[in-house]
């Protein structure tokens, strides 16, 4: 049996772990072990799942096999019996899998046949729920065999009833914790582009950070719009064909960049996408918004340059002449090939061509030449 001494030093000791763990100064690990080192045979988990998106956010589980680990984030969460009395459950709540709803009831579903009991009895148990935010639940659940019911359930409940006040802290820290965070992203990145508008936005296109001539742009409204936060483009398949960029990027696991060329009122604008890198060492209970960059390019604003001497100089062809000017103005090759609707491969080959006819071999080189034709 538990005495009232007992309980008092292993909730004393989990909620400490989780408060180290807020911090980085621990794993979330160190919580569930000492959960399950007090109620040994069964397994402890920490889960942060998204049942809208039907996503696991975060988790640490311990005594249990990586592939059951695995399967559980890519499959089994989604489709877990016990989920419905889990999202109807108020936060704060705390059930008990033998009072609530036993294993027994479900014995004829994939997730009992195919993944909860291959692992062994462990179909008892005792957890906790905090909604943390419509797309954060968190659980905090110790499953153990289903001969120590009797014994483990009602200690391990009053021991979650303990730590739901430290849950609610610890997302309350951690959600604070990335808000910092992602205001020290944002600016750093903004500050590198200063050739046009440019936005920072999570994967949902809601605002983070802009800088001035973002602002400048979306007070004009011609492409761009800010309703209730949230980034829009007047455009309904720009704005489909940004949204989806931006999704894109915010579910990759790697930075990455992509771009798209568009034609706006103010002319043709080419707009780049970043995923900006998150600061975080360890994991987070609350994960840390994915933040993506959008930067704007107008391929529109040209300076003088005397192209036709250039052009009748070095034997161009008009094609040729124009890829010039567009190399000039600092596009990219991908960027060159987008506006002037040819593909990768065509432009590289037309680069190599304007390269043989004026004895330059990189692009620097060419527009260096160019500049100094053109005085």
């Amino acid at each position: 049996m538990y005495d009232e001494r007992q309980l008092d030093v292993v909730a004393s000791e989990i909620a400490e772990a989780i408060e180290q763990a807020c911090f980085g100064a621990a794993p979330w690990s160190h919580a569930c072990e000492l959960f399950s080192s007090a109620f040994p045979g069964g397994f402890t988990a920490l889960m942060n799942q998204d049942f809208i998106h039907e996503r696991v956010n975060f988790h640490e589980i311990i005594n249990m096999e990586s592939v059951f680990v695995d399967s559980y984030c890519a499959r089994y969460g989604h489709i877990n019996p016990w989920v419905e009395m889990w999202t109807r459950m108020p936060s704060g709540s705390v059930f008990v899998a033998e009072r609530d709803r036993p294993a027994r009831t479900f014995t004829h579903t994939e997730y009992y046949n195919d993944w909860l009991m291959p692992q062994g009895d462990v179909i008892a148990g005792v957890g906790l729920k905090v909604d943390a935010s419509p797309t954060d639940v968190i659980f905090f659940p110790i499953h153990y065999p289903q001969r120590y019911s009797e014994k483990y359930d009602v200690p391990a409940a009053e021991i979650s009833r303990r730590l739901v006040g430290v849950i609610e802290r610890a997302a309350g820290i951690t959600g604070a914790l990335n808000a910092e965070a992602e205001k020290l992203t944002a600016p750093s990145a903004l500050v590198e582009r200063h050739g046009g508008p440019a936005f920072v936005v999570d994967g949902s296109l809601q605002l983070t950070e802009t800088n001035e001539q973002a602002i400048d742009h979306v007070s004009r409204g011609r492409l761009v719009r800010c309703r209730s936060g949230r980034l829009s483009f007047t455009d309904r398949r720009l704005n489909k064909r940004v949204a989806g960029i931006v999704r894109d990027l915010s579910r990759s696991p790697a930075a990455a960049a992509s771009r798209c060329l568009w034609e706006g009122a103010d002319g043709p604008w080419v707009l780049h996408f970043a995923r900006l890198p998150s600061t975080a060492s360890l994991p987070t209970l609350l994960p840390r918004r994915t933040q993506v960059l959008i930067v704007m390019k107008s391929l529109a604003d040209h300076s003088p340059l005397d192209i036709e001497s250039f052009a009748r100089h070095f034997g161009l062809t008009p094609a040729e002449r124009r890829f010039c000017v567009s190399l000039f103005h600092g596009r990219t090759l991908l960027e060159a090939a987008l506006e002037h609707g040819i593909s990768h491969g065509t432009a590289r080959q037309r680069m190599k061509a304007i390269f043989q006819k004026t004895g330059t071999h990189r692009q620097s080189e060419l527009c260096l030449l160019l500049a100094r034709l053109s005085l």
